[in-house]
């Protein structure tokens, strides 16, 4: 899912229901950053930050919150988009 951020920019918000230490997640931390794909525009995700608890979950929409919450997430990580060419 992607926010607004207060300053006007844009950042990426991905819940984590099995924890910040899967490989994905692991990947990109040390790699500074990853690629996505979305409706055929490519994008590089990078400033990582893994946000946990209250916190994390205050940052997701009532509806996934409450879902996520139930099933025990207390993590997302927030990165920062840049379309790519």
């Amino acid at each position: 899912m992607a926010r607004r951020r207060l300053d006007g920019g844009v950042e990426a918000v991905f819940a984590l229901p099995y924890g910040p230490r899967v490989d994905w997640v692991r990947n990109g931390e040390a790699a500074g950053g990853f690629a996505l794909v979305r409706k055929g525009e490519r994008y590089r995700l990078d400033d990582l930050r893994l946000v946990h608890g209250p916190d994390a979950m205050a940052l997701l929409p009532w509806f996934p919150r409450y879902f996520l919450g139930a099933l025990g997430t207390e993590d997302v990580l927030l990165a920062r988009p840049r379309r790519v060419s």
